[in-house]
């Protein structure tokens, strides 16, 4: 990765990094939330896999 060479993007890769972490627990939180009614929402688990 070409970005690491670059000591003054480091911390906005951190942030990114951040973010990406909070979005898929985000994501978790949703998928717990949909499993509970999963028979209401079937094309869920096929817009994930894509």
């Amino acid at each position: 990765m070409t970005v690491l060479t670059n000591s003054s993007s480091v911390p906005q890769l951190n942030r990114c990094l951040g973010l990406i972490q909070v979005t898929t627990q985000a994501i978790a939180v949703v998928e717990l939330n949909h499993n509970r009614c999963d028979q209401h929402s079937p094309g869920l688990s096929q817009f994930r896999e894509q």
